[in-house]
C-alpha cells in the first residue's frame, strides 16, 4: 500500500460508521488506522487490508479468505488477554475490505526486545498471559499461524503491563479449509522466523501445536535474551527434522529447571511432542512456578525466607460493598535485635507453615472482632473458603525443611533472658495479626477517601514504590489523589494475605485483592497479588515499599 493511499482514507469514514485518521502501524498487506466509531462515540484501530489488483482470480479467492477469518476471529469470547474484535466488513464506496478492533496504548514485545528482554518474573508473566490468549483462540477451534513478538501487545504502564495478542487476521479455523495454497503466492502465512516446522513443509497440517511451537521460541527468547538458533540450524530443523536441544547459555542455565523443560517441550520438532495447545502448555507454565516457587535457579538470599502462595485463577468479581472505617490500635512492643539470619531461615519458615493454622485456632474470637466492621476485606466466610488449602500449601513447604537444624538465638537488651520458641511464635503470631490489620485499613482507607489515615501507613521514605525508587510519602499523596480525582467510586476487596518475617522488626505481605473503580468516563476492573514490605518503627508497622507481584487480571473500558 503506497503513502498516496495513506493519505487518501485520512479523514473518511467507512461504512458510513468508522471514520479514518492517521496511521499507527503497517506490515504485510494491512496498515493500522487510528479511527472513531462515530456510532458509539469510541475510538478505535481501524486494519485496512489491501489486495492486489491481479490478477483477478487471486483476488477474489483472497478476500473471500479474509472475509471468512475476520468472521472466525471475531467469534473467538472476550478475553483480556486478546485485542477485541468489535466489527468487519467492506466499504461500498471504496470496496475495501477493513476490521474494527479495540485502540490500545502501549507497545509489542518486539519493540521490547529490540532494546533488552523483561526481567525474567516479567518474562514468565508475558509469556503466561500470552499462552491464556493464545489458550482462548484454540477453544474457539481458531489457529493463530503468526504468534511473533510483533504480535504480542504490552498494554498499560511499564512495569504493569497486560498482554494482548494481536492479528488474528491471517489466522484459520482447525482442520482443513482446501485452500492454503493461496496464502503462499505473495504473502506467507506466518513469519519465518519463528514458524513451525511443519509450517515450513507443504501440505503439512497446521495445528494448535504450531502456536505453542511459535510461542515456545518466544519463551527462550524472553528468559535467555536471545533466539535459539542460528539459520543453518533452522534449516536442519525444518528440512532435516533434526531435533536440537535449546543452547545452554549461563543466562538460559540461570532459569529455574522445571521452567526450562516446559519450553524445551514446546520447541520439539515433531507437534505430537509438544503441547496439544496453548491450555495446556499455560498450565504446563503455572505449575512450574508453583513447583518451583521462583523463576531463576540460584536460591533467594536468606535474609529473604519466604513461603511463596501459589497463582490463584482470576478471584470471581465481587459484590461486596466498599470497605468501611474500623480502628485496631495494637499494644506498642519492645524492639528486639535480629538473630543471624542463616541460622534463622529454616526456623522462620517452619513458624510460616504453622502461622496461619496456629493463628485461626488461637486467635478466632479477637481477630473476628477485628474485622467484624469490614464487609469486603475481612470477610471471614471470603478468606475461609481459600485457608484449608493456603495452609496446607504452607505445611507441606515445613515439611521439606531440615527439621534438625540447630536452635537460632535472638540477641536481647542487657540482661533480658533468651526468647524461647514458644514466645517467638506467639510475638510473631500477634505481629501476623497486627500487620494484617494494617493492610486492611491501608486498603479501607483509601477506598473510602481518608488520606490522612491512608497516608499514615507509610514510612517518610519508601525504598520502592512500584517503579519509584526512594519515594517520599508527598508522591504517594499525590498519586492517590490522582487516582481518587479520576476514580469517584471505588470498590476495593482484600482476598486473603500472608505475612513472613525476614527479621524481628521486618515483614513481607503478599496480598491478594481485586478491585473496581468508577470515573466520569472509565471503569477499572482488576486483579492482582501485591507485595508489601513492612518495618516496626516506634512502637508501629509501616510500609517501606510497596508493588505488584502479580497482575492477574486488568480491564480498562469506556463508561
Amino acid at each position: 500500500m503506497q503513502q498516496p493511499f495513506h493519505r487518501l482514507l485520512i479523514g473518511r469514514t467507512l461504512a458510513g460508521r468508522y471514520e479514518v485518521g492517521d496511521v499507527i502501524g503497517s506490515g504485510g498487506m494491512s496498515v493500522v488506522f487510528r479511527g472513531m466509531d462515530r456510532t458509539l462515540g469510541r475510538p478505535v484501530a481501524v486494519k485496512v487490508v489491501a489486495l492486489p489488483s491481479e490478477p483477478e482470480e487471486l483476488r477474489v479467492n483472497l478476500r473471500d479468505r479474509f472475509r471468512r477469518e475476520a468472521g472466525s476471529a471475531a467469534q473467538i469470547p472476550h478475553h483480556p488477554n486478546v485485542v477485541q474484535i468489535y466489527d468487519y466488513g467492506t466499504d461500498p464506496e471504496l470496496d475495501l475490505d477493513f476490521i474494527v478492533m479495540e485502540l490500545l496504548p502501549g507497545r509489542d514485545l518486539k519493540e521490547v526486545l529490540a532494546v533488552a528482554p523483561p526481567r525474567p518474573e516479567a518474562s514468565v508473566r508475558i509469556l503466561l498471559e500470552a499462552a491464556r490468549g493464545l489458550a482462548a483462540g484454540h477453544r474457539a477451534g481458531i489457529v493463530h499461524r503468526d504468534v511473533k513478538p510483533a504480535n504480542v501487545f504490552l498494554t498499560g504502564d511499564e512495569g504493569r503491563e497486560s498482554v494482548r495478542l494481536l492479528d488474528f487476521g491471517i489466522a484459520k479455523p482447525l482442520g482443513p479449509d482446501g485452500d492454503d495454497g493461496l496464502t503462499t503466492v505473495g504473502q506467507l502465512p506466518h513469519s519465518p522466523a519463528y514458524a513451525s516446522p511443519e509450517q515450513m513443509q507443504p501440505g503439512e497440517p497446521v495445528t494448535a501445536a504450531s502456536d505453542v511451537y511459535q510461542l515456545g521460541l518466544i519463551g527462550y527468547e524472553l528468559l535467555a535474551g536471545a533466539r535459539p538458533w542460528t539459520d543453518a540450524e533452522l534449516q536442519r530443523i525444518r528440512a532435516e527434522g533434526e531435533e536440537l536441544p535449546l543452547p545452554e547459555t549461563p543466562r538460559w542455565a540461570a532459569v529455574a529447571p522445571a521452567l526450562r523443560q516446559v519450553v524445551a517441550r514446546a520447541v520439539r520438532t515433531r507437534p505430537a511432542d509438544r503441547y496439544p495447545d496453548a491450555a495446556e502448555f499455560a498450565e504446563a507454565l503455572a505449575a512450574a512456578l508453583r513447583d518451583e516457587h521462583t523463576v531463576m535457579q540460584p536460591a533467594t538470599a536468606a535474609h529473604d525466607a519466604t513461603v511463596a502462595l501459589p497463582p490463584p485463577p482470576p478471584p470471581a468479581p465481587s459484590a461486596a460493598p466498599p470497605l468501611r472505617h474500623t480502628t485496631a490500635v495494637p499494644a506498642p512492643r519492645r524492639r528486639r535485635r535480629g538473630a543471624p539470619v542463616l541460622l534463622a531461615v529454616p526456623l522462620l519458615l517452619i513458624v510460616a507453615g504453622l502461622l496461619w493454622a496456629l493463628t485461626r485456632d488461637g486467635d478466632d474470637a479477637e481477630r473476628s472482632a477485628a474485622a467484624a466492621p469490614l464487609d469486603a476485606a475481612g470477610d471471614t466466610a471470603a478468606l475461609a473458603q481459600l485457608e484449608e488449602k493456603f495452609v496446607r500449601l504452607q505445611a507441606s513447604v515445613a515439611e521439606g525443611l531440615d527439621r534438625q537444624a540447630p536452635p537460632v538465638d535472638v540477641d536481647t537488651d542487657e540482661g533480658d533472658a533468651p526468647e524461647s520458641q514458644a514466645e517467638r511464635e506467639a510475638r510473631e503470631r500477634e505481629a501476623a495479626a497486627e500487620i494484617e490489620r494494617v493492610v486492611l485499613d491501608l486498603n479501607r482507607s483509601w477506598v473510602t477517601g481518608d488520606l490522612d489515615r491512608h497516608l499514615s501507613h507509610y514510612a517518610p521514605r519508601l525504598a520502592r514504590y512500584y517503579n519509584e525508587r526512594g519515594a517520599s510519602r508527598d508522591f504517594v499523596r499525590q498519586d492517590r489523589l490522582a487516582s481518587m480525582r479520576k476514580y469517584g467510586e471505588r470498590n476495593m476487596t482484600v482476598l486473603r494475605q500472608a505475612v513472613t518475617f525476614p527479621a524481628p522488626d521486618r515483614a513481607r505481605a503478599l496480598v491478594d485483592k481485586e478491585w473496581s473503580f468508577i470515573g466520569d468516563d472509565e471503569r477499572w476492573d482488576g486483579a492482582e497479588r501485591q507485595e508489601l514490605v513492612l518495618e516496626k518503627r516506634d512502637g508501629r508497622w509501616l510500609v517501606v515499599s510497596e508493588r505488584d507481584s502479580e497482575v492477574y487480571r486488568s480491564e480498562r473500558r469506556r463508561t
